[in-house]
């Protein structure tokens, strides 16, 4: 079933916020022991995250956002929300689920440091245009229900110059291929943006009773760089990450990361300049 074609965009915003409530990473946070909040429970999820995500990195220049204002997008866990404070930026989170935000603010106040996250989405942004100097959006954009909105209204947030760091998924990814190659070419020939549907919905991103986050936007890389290129003068945009996924499930995560994940991977990551 394709829940966007069927509901509004209000609906869409509902459905995100009780979905997202239970924080993304959670799934990884059971299988790795970690049920507190504590600053030792927290710091083991940390851990994992950046190991498992090695070239985040590459794509978030930590030290350079010292002294800057700095909104995150889809919080998560809050891994690379403490990280952005911790570096010395003025941080700000946004998050449209509750619970995000509230694991967020409890981690800035354990931790003393400032910064805080609201409640809200970026199709409706509770900031005035050109408040920040970056914007962080790891994972999000693809499930807020307009992608295009989300992107455009980034760059009204954005300072001259400003820049932005948005990952969002890959629809000509390998684990897609092998799934469900006729939709992969389907979408390939038509490009544009699609709504998938539930069965691949439910293999990026499901809760702890199985359930499919409502909406999840595909797109290709020459589609991701086209939407860019209208509101930003600069963008780069690269193929990463991949997990052992049958039939090639023997392979360590690290050497599929540095050969499938780099031509058909899961993810797009996109650095722009306004």
């Amino acid at each position: 079933m394709n829940f966007k074609s069927m509901v509004s965009q209000s609906d869409i915003n509902a459905a995100n916020s009780a979905f997202w409530d239970e924080m993304c990473g959670s799934a990884a946070a059971r299988n790795l022991g970690v049920s507190g909040n504590d600053r030792a429970s927290l710091k083991k999820f940390d851990d994992w995250y950046f190991q498992f995500y090695p070239y985040l990195d590459r794509f978030i220049d930590f030290p350079s956002l010292r002294s800057r204002d700095v909104l995150e997008v889809g919080i998560g866990y809050g891994s690379v929300g403490q990280k952005i404070a911790e570096s010395g930026a003025r941080y700000t989170g946004l998050d449209i689920a509750q619970g995000p935000v509230d694991g967020l603010n409890h981690r800035m106040a354990q931790c003393g440091l400032s910064g805080h996250a609201i409640a809200g989405s970026i199709l409706n942004p509770p900031f005035s245009d050109q408040s920040f100097d970056v914007v962080i959006a790891i994972g999000c954009y693809h499930h807020t229900g307009d992608l295009p909105l989300a992107l455009a209204n980034t760059a009204k947030l954005l300072r001259p110059n400003g820049r932005a760091v948005i990952m969002i998924y890959n629809a000509a990814n390998y684990v897609r291929m092998i799934v469900d190659p006729v939709g992969t070419m389907n979408h390939l020939f038509r490009g544009g943006v699609e709504s998938a549907h539930e069965e691949i919905r439910t293999r990026f991103d499901k809760n702890k009773e199985g359930q499919a986050a409502p909406e999840t936007a595909l797109v290709s890389r020459g589609t991701f760089r086209k939407m860019l290129l209208k509101h930003f003068k600069t963008s780069s945009v690269t193929i990463e990450n991949a997990i052992s996924h049958w039939p090639l499930h023997f392979i360590p995560r690290n050497i599929m990361c540095a050969t499938v994940g780099k031509i058909a991977g899961l993810d797009l990551y996109a650095v722009v300049t306004k």
